[in-house]
Parts: structure tokens; C-alpha cells; sequence
């Protein structure tokens, strides 16, 4: 599987007939050695990514704006949403599953409180 044209760095991820994915590296618009996953592998890839993003963003010591552009977010469709139990005090985990793969979020009760009422809020 090739690279998008105009694609100069970042990650490419496609899904092959084998029902697994194939994962790209481009630098500078050239594609490095793919890697091959298993669609139940890429929730524990993208909670590596995300946490290390929020790492870096806590070094950083940058604000962050309210959500105003949602153009500006990947979306997806998810296969199934659920709510459970958190080992971090004071949080519920928001768990997400996209096809195989499965992913929690740690959320403070009271953030998890203020996107139950806009989901209630949006449902209507």
C-alpha cells in the first residue's frame, strides 16, 4: 500500500485484505518499512500516542483553548461505548471500542457529569 500523493510526514494506516493493518512511517514524503498489526493491537497504539502526547503537553506548560473548531478533530464511528470502573480516584473510565479495538479514557467525576448532561442535552 502506497502513501497519499502530497503526503510529506506522519504516519499512514490502512487496512488490508487480511483484516490486518499496515502501518507507514513518511519522512519527507518517502514511506520507511511498513508494520503490520492486528486490529485488536491498535487501541493499545493509540493509548501509547495519546499518552505521551499529554505528556508532552504537560512539559510544555501551553493552555489549552475550548473546543471551538471541531473541524479541527479527527472523528471516527465507534463501534460501541461503555462506562465502568477507574483505577485513578475521583475518575470514571469512558471506554471505546472501534471495530476491535478498545480504548479507556480516565475522566473526573465532575467532567464525566458535564458530558453526560451535553449528551442528554444533543440527544434531543
Amino acid at each position: 500500500m502506497g502513501i497519499p500523493s502530497g503526503m510529506k510526514d506522519g504516519l499512514h494506516v490502512s487496512s488490508l485484505p487480511s483484516g490486518t493493518l499496515q502501518v507507514l512511517s513518511v519522512i519527507d514524503g518517502r514511506p520507511g518499512e511498513p508494520l503490520e498489526i492486528g486490529p485488536s493491537a491498535t487501541g493499545r497504539v493509540v493509548g501509547q500516542f495519546l499518552g505521551a502526547a499529554k505528556t508532552a503537553h504537560d512539559r510544555s506548560g501551553k493552555i489549552l483553548d475550548d473546543y471551538t473548531d471541531a473541524g479541527s478533530v479527527t472523528v471516527i464511528q465507534v463501534t460501541s461505548v461503555g462506562l465502568g470502573p477507574c483505577a485513578i480516584p475521583g475518575h470514571a473510565g469512558l471506554m471505546i471500542r472501534a471495530g476491535e479495538a478498545e480504548i479507556g479514557f480516565a475522566i473526573d467525576k465532575a467532567t464525566m457529569r458535564a458530558l453526560g448532561e451535553a449528551l442528554i442535552e444533543r440527544s434531543s
